[in-house]
């Protein structure tokens, strides 16, 4: 794979890899690694949030797992069908 990168960009890489004492390509790798690992966990939390409200009113309902996917299964075909 080739990537360009711009020429500022690149010295500032440089200087960060050098600070460390790491050699430069493997400090390149090593950040786009975090950049990845840390938008895989900002999209997670997010989903969490998302998720939240559903979760605490699952909780208050009472409701079984199974009851849960039983109802959701009615309103699935019921939406189907233009109900």
């Amino acid at each position: 794979m080739t990537l360009h990168i711009p020429d500022d960009l690149a010295k500032q890489l440089a200087d960060q890899a050098s600070a460390a004492g790491v050699d430069y390509e493997a400090f390149v790798v090593s950040q786009l690694r975090a950049s990845v690992s840390q938008a895989k966990a900002s999209q997670q939390a997010d989903l969490n949030e998302v998720l939240s409200p559903v979760r605490e009113a699952f909780e208050q309902s009472g409701m079984t797992e199974d009851e849960a996917v039983e109802l959701f299964e009615q309103e699935k075909h019921a939406m189907r069908r233009g109900e």
